[in-house]
């Protein structure tokens, strides 16, 4: 079902919060139910598809990618954070909260639990000691030279500390792709030495 007035209003702070730019396509967001803790993003072909079925004949069962979800603190502001899974739409649309970390950081992010800002570089504590306690979007700096430069992860910055939210699966994927993109890289150099 579209989105109802709560979720709505939900959104708007969260444009506000994360500066989302006025052309991301609100219209394609969806959710399953009046109560639901899920705003699912849908291509423009399967909108058509709800928004012409007059007479409720589609039987949904499961449908987009996970978008934005309710997130309980009661010292945040936000009461949605982002998901992971709709990163790679979202992000582009993205122009605030957004934290720049390097290669060091993106290795404590993958394996701390909950890292304290005191862990990270000089530039990642400003970041996140200048935001409040919510959802906040950790890029890998662009220009570095893992595989994953210029990725957008979903994370949530505590009072003192902050995590990824992203699944347990996915940052063990992560790790052993850096992992073995660093085996390689030391090989090489050996090669280079002999």
């Amino acid at each position: 079902m579209p989105l109802n007035k709560d979720s709505l209003e939900a959104l708007k702070q969260l444009k506000t919060e994360f500066g989302i730019k006025d052309d991301f396509p609100i219209s394609q967001l969806f959710s399953r139910s009046e109560k639901s803790p899920i705003m699912y993003f849908v291509s423009p072909g399967v909108k058509e598809l709800f928004v012409n079925d007059k007479q409720d004949r589609l039987l949904v069962i499961n449908m987009g990618i996970k978008m934005f979800i309710k997130h309980h603190v009661t010292d945040s502001k936000c009461p949605y954070r982002l998901s992971q899974e709709g990163m790679p739409w979202l992000f582009p649309y993205i122009t605030k909260r957004i934290i720049t970390i390097t290669e060091k950081d993106f290795d404590i992010l993958l394996t701390t639990k909950d890292p304290f800002f005191s862990t990270f570089t000089d530039s990642v504590q400003r970041g996140l000691q200048a935001l409040d306690q919510g959802p906040v979007v950790f890029v890998l700096d662009p220009k570095c030279k893992r595989k994953a430069a210029g990725m957008a992860l979903s994370g949530w910055r505590g009072k003192v500390s902050c995590h990824l939210l992203v699944q347990k699966s996915e940052i063990s994927v992560l790790s052993e792709l850096e992992m073995s993109t660093a085996e390689k890289d030391t090989g090489k150099k050996k090669e280079k030495k002999q």
